[in-house]
């Protein structure tokens, strides 16, 4: 299997899953000192594009994606830092 290939089966996989969990409603909560704060994961498919941006450029700039991607996901997908900080590598 040809790398481009590799790439194209992994973005129509997240394409996927991404239609799945916004079909479903991506929701959680996230505990603070007052409580309990609820979130909505919305603009899915503009937040994996993002995603995908981010990636490239800290690939090619040689530095953790997390310091692009955290910011994109709380302001894209609406996700609390608590949360996109666990996911971001």
């Amino acid at each position: 299997m040809t790398l481009l290939t590799l790439a194209a089966v992994t973005f129509l996989v997240s394409l996927v899953a991404a239609a799945l969990g916004a079909a479903v409603g991506m929701a959680g909560g996230v505990s603070e000192k007052n409580g309990r704060r609820p979130y909505v994961v919305h603009r899915v498919l503009p937040g994996m594009g993002l995603m995908l941006g981010a990636g490239t450029l800290s690939t090619l700039l040689g530095i953790g994606s997390g310091v692009l991607k955290i910011p994109a996901m709380d302001a894209t997908l609406g996700l609390p830092v608590k949360i996109s900080s666990g996911t971001a590598t």
